[in-house]
Parts: structure tokens; C-alpha cells; sequence
């Protein structure tokens, strides 16, 4: 972590730890430890860095410190996956280089606004045409920091669904209440928000 007169803050070496058949980067962050406590961690580094910047309460709490403006996001701004040499996944987002688990984000569809990506997501339930489900993560464009994950259920009466292939999905309306996802068949409202 810079400052702005370019000082070292914090600086971490990062193991990479197989759980199962998962790799992490230790130490992991405070959320990981919460929920799967195998790391033996109280904190994670996350809160070491918002003790050395001067940070206090929890990440959720300084999230909604911040307005989140409204955005119609229709742009592919470009999100991929490339294999390397050691056979390890490497991403691409925004055309930049991400460390990211490409095990629960290769169903989603990238859109780009000013100031913001959003990864969306939508289902759709088996005989039920007016029935979409899904979820929204919103990453700040310039840093491509996670804000927030939106996320809406489906009505019920089926269990089965399926995910909207990225061509159907069509724009993405980025506001502070709610997502707006666009698609060839309808329109997802996704008002839950889960802030990181």
C-alpha cells in the first residue's frame, strides 16, 4: 500500500494456502476467517490495513459512508480468462490484470460505465417467463475495488433455471437503492445489497 508521497504503509507477503481443492492467499481476509475458520485467524489482513490508514468500524459501515452514483453501465469493457505456462487462470478485467476465483464469476457478463464494472448474472425459471433471478457486483472502475453485490431471487414454483447467456444481456442501471439489469426478455430489479 502507497501513500502519496509514495512511502511504503504496509507491506505483506502473501503464502498461497490449498484448502481442499482451492488455493488461497494467506493471510486471507477478515470475511474468509469469519466463515471458515480453519486459518485460525482473528483478523485478516484487510484489518491491518485499516488500522495503518487510519480506518474505524467495518468495511461495511465506511461503504455506506459513500453515495453510490446512478450510472447506466452498456459498455463490454472487456473481461477474460487466460491460462498461463504453469497452467494457472489469469484474469483480465478492464484491461488490466486481477487475482480473482474464476470458479463462481465464469457465468457472469461484464458491463462498464465512467465509474464503475458491473458483473451481472440473471437466471431464469423453467415455464415461467416473467420469472428472473440474479445477482450484481458493483467494483469501482478506477481501482476496480468491490463496493457492492445486488442480489434478487426468482419467484417461486420451479426449482430448475438457467443462466442467461452474455449476449441476451443487454445494460446494466447503476443506482444506490438497486441494480437495473436489462435483458432481451425482460428486466431484473436486484434490491438486496450486501456491502463489502
Amino acid at each position: 500500500m502507497i501513500g502519496e508521497k509514495k512511502e511504503v504503509l504496509f507491506e505483506q507477503l502473501l503464502r498461497i494456502k490449498s484448502l481442499g481443492d482451492r488455493s488461497y492467499y494467506c493471510p486471507l481476509d477478515s470475511q474468509y476467517e469469519k466463515n471458515y475458520p480453519q486459518g485460525k485467524l482473528a483478523d485478516g489482513v484487510d484489518s491491518a490495513l485499516k488500522i495503518v490508514l487510519g480506518f474505524n468500524g467495518s468495511p461495511k459501515q465506511m461503504e455506506k459512508k459513500s453515495a453510490i452514483s446512478e450510472e447506466l453501465a452498456e459498455e463490454h469493457c472487456g473481461f477474460n480468462m487466460i491460462r498461463l505456462k504453469d497452467g494457472n487462470l489469469h484474469g483480465v478485467m478492464d484491461g488490466r490484470n486481477v487475482i480473482i476465483d474464476f470458479s463462481w464469476i465464469e457465468d457472469y457478463t461484464e458491463f462498464c460505465s465512467d465509474h464503475y464494472v458491473a458483473l451481472a448474472r440473471v437466471t431464469e425459471v423453467a415455464n415461467n417467463d416473467s420469472s428472473l433471478g440474479g445477482s450484481v457486483f458493483l467494483f469501482d472502475r478506477k481501482t476496480l475495488r468491490p463496493i457492492v453485490r445486488f442480489t434478487s431471487h426468482p419467484r417461486k414454483g420451479s426449482d430448475k433455471f438457467s443462466f442467461l447467456s452474455s449476449n441476451k444481456l443487454q445494460s446494466v442501471r447503476i443506482s444506490q437503492s438497486s441494480m437495473l439489469v436489462q435483458t432481451e426478455i425482460g428486466q431484473l430489479i436486484a434490491e438486496n445489497a450486501e456491502f463489502f
